[in-house]
């Protein structure tokens, strides 16, 4: 009743698998190539032990069996420490698979047994290949294997972390993808009826956009790619995700991304929305890819935007957008599109501004519009002549109608000119160059046509000492390095007559003084010039020069101006004109004033029409006054910030 044998010998032969079927039509060479393998290998085994007994049947091998395919694979099974590779109904074993155009496995099976609905194996697999796009995929999964007539599945017991090269689209591929892929309620693989199937869910996933400068973090959702009839097919289902600019410029902030993709007769097609991590919609954006013709694009479409206090503002979007102070109110829009081809690929956008205020680092701004045509997005870059214009700044004095043109380049933005209204008359900002590069210096000129000086003095923090009523014409030649904004040779001068008035706590020092510089005082009526010279105990002259400046009607005035050493400015006046105080003042003295000179040790007031040629040297701390002033734009209602007077 009992049979025993023990055998051991070499096995060799030739098998097939059906499950997977015949290659066809829509077949990526790859699972082409694992469909041929199945269908025809040769198997050989150099040592076989077969053992017989009261335990029943042990199989066990001395050396690796072998299956070859005829295209050069090799499926190799190794005994897995001393176990039986079966025995008792199962067994363990050792298998890797690689070569002929399959993918690279390598198995530790840990336990299998067989029954009467195939095989079942608990196992750690180690999985490199690639299907048609999905270029050079790698895998580690743990879990259980079964394979019978209704084929095979594979259900992982966790997450299977896993890596994919690209996403095959050629210049616009999709790179450096990486996730975990974890059980979804099915099998993670299924492979019947000649097809192949991958369900899964997926955490952490992310990857590189390269043709879009942009990475993917943080993505989950679900998965599922495998066969069909027509090709392979995919779809996936972003629940959350992270889109990240990489440009060597940031373009926009962070975004939160969900939607859903898909695979399907070689026609990728997606529609995903990004949204702030607030939550505040942005923009549709929309995916299209002919494998066949190697043509798609994608299209992104934020429909109109309103910002407002207390909602979406630009400088949620954009750190380009963050000159335009908080709040912005108003609407804007942007659509653009990546598009390619078999020969290359393009993109371009427009940016639609339909009227925001805002406060910007020169003032309260309202009323900006325009169109910005992109002809490059990544990176960006614009077409040449976009213009914007804006209503009015409420700078130290009203700008009004401000137009800049511009164009937009990847290391630069190009200022093609600018003019605004002010003061009566216009300011116009030449051509510059203006680079991204942190720390280059860049050069501009600022040209004032019959402009009127009076509002700028009476919102500067110098209203309460100084009058200035000018009207004039000149260039302001400039140079922005990284220390702050520096004037070099700049000249203004005076179109009409005007009036001038310095309080003397204005001005820190005067030297009116015989052998250095002097204030000569020409007597009204013109009749010969006098020379005032201070006496040792007296300062008439110095006196007389504060009066001249309290009340000055000039005729002519003109100014140098230069940045000076530890961001300083200086503006040397030249301003030729006469004493013209409100009421009329003379001196009237006694012979014996004239005679004894006393007349010096006391306050005179000097005569109007007294005629003055005055050289003024004035500097104030040009840095330290810029700072203040855009501090006071950012705070939007601070107290009024107070500079240094000039000295």
């Amino acid at each position: 009743g009992l049979v025993r044998a023990e055998l051991s010998g070499s096995v060799s032969g030739r098998g097939s698998w059906s499950a997977l079927g015949p290659p066809a039509a829509g077949d990526p060479e790859e699972l082409a190539a694992i469909k041929r393998a199945a269908a025809d290998f040769v198997l050989t085994a150099p040592q076989v032990q077969v053992r017989h007994d009261a335990e029943g049947l042990v199989l066990a091998l001395g050396e690796p069996a072998v299956a070859r395919t005829a295209g050069g694979g090799r499926l190799v099974a190794r005994p897995r420490g001393g176990a039986p590779l079966f025995g008792g109904g199962g067994g363990a074993l050792e298998l890797s698979m690689e070569g002929g155009g399959l993918p690279q496995i390598a198995a530790d099976v840990r336990r299998y047994s067989t029954g009467p609905g195939g095989l079942e194996a608990t196992l750690a697999l180690q999985a490199a290949a690639s299907f048609g796009p999905l270029r050079e995929m790698e895998t580690t999964v743990e879990g259980v294997l079964r394979a019978g007539e209704s084929g095979l599945t594979l259900a992982a017991s966790g997450c299977a972390p896993f890596e994919m090269e690209r996403l095959e689209a050629g210049e616009n591929s999709v790179e450096d993808l990486a996730a975990r892929l974890c059980p979804a309620g099915e099998p993670l693989v299924r492979i019947a009826d000649g097809q192949w199937r991958l369900a899964a869910d997926v955490e952490g996933a992310r990857a590189e956009i390269p043709f879009l400068q942009a990475k993917a973090q943080g993505a989950e959702g679900r998965l599922l790619v495998g066969s069909a009839a027509e090709g392979l097919r995919l779809e996936a289902q972003v629940d959350q995700a992270r889109l990240v600019d990489a440009s060597p410029t940031t373009r926009f902030h962070p975004l939160a991304v969900s939607g859903a993709a898909s695979l399907r007769d070689e026609l990728w097609r997606g529609d995903l929305q990004l949204s702030t991590p607030a939550g505040a919609r942005v923009a549709q954006v929309s995916l299209r890819h002919d494998e066949a013709a190697g043509a798609g694009g994608v299209a992104i479409d934020t429909d109109r935007l309103t910002f407002r206090e207390g909602g979406l503002q630009p400088a949620d979007l954009s750190p380009l957008a963050e000159p335009l102070g908080a709040p912005v109110f108003g609407e804007a829009r942007f659509s653009g599109s990546f598009d390619w081809t078999g020969t290359g690929a393009d993109s371009s956008g427009l940016l639609e501004i339909f009227g925001l205020d805002f406060r910007s680092p020169a003032g309260a701004l309202e009323g900006l519009k325009g169109q910005i045509a992109f002809t490059r997005l990544a990176p960006l870059e614009t077409a040449p002549d976009q213009q914007l214009t804006a209503a009015r700044i409420d700078s130290l004095a009203p700008l009004t109608s401000p137009q800049v043109s511009f164009q937009l380049r990847p290391d630069a933005l190009v200022l093609e000119g600018g003019r605004l209204s002010v003061g009566g008359g216009q300011a116009l900002l030449a051509p510059s160059r203006i680079p991204f590069s942190n720390g280059e210096t860049w050069e501009g000129e600022l040209t004032l046509e019959g402009v009127q000086l009076s509002d700028f003095v009476e919102g500067s923090p110098f209203a309460d000492r100084v009058d200035l009523d000018a009207r004039v014409s000149g260039s302001l030649p400039f140079k922005v390095t990284a220390e702050g904004l520096r004037f070099e040779e700049g000249r203004l001068s005076a179109i009409e007559p005007g009036r001038l008035s310095i309080r003397r706590e204005a001005l820190t020092t005067i030297d009116a003084a015989g052998g250095g510089t002097r204030a000569e005082l020409e007597t009204p009526g013109g009749e010969g010039a006098a020379t005032v010279t201070e006496q040792p105990d007296t300062n008439t002259a110095v006196e007389f020069a504060y009066q001249a400046m309290e009340h000055l009607a000039f005729d002519l005035l003109d100014a140098e101006v230069n940045s000076l050493p530890g961001g300083r400015l200086g503006v040397l006046f030249h301003i030729r004109g006469e004493h013209a105080p409100p009421e009329r003042q003379e001196i009237r003295l006694t012979l014996a004033e004239l005679i004894s000179r006393n007349f010096l040790n006391r306050e005179l007031p000097l005569p109007s029409g007294t005629k003055v040629d005055l050289t003024l040297d004035t500097s104030l701390n040009l840095d330290q006054l810029l700072r203040d002033y855009v501090e006071a734009q950012e705070s939007a209602g601070s107290a009024e910030v107070q500079a240094p007077p000039p000295d």
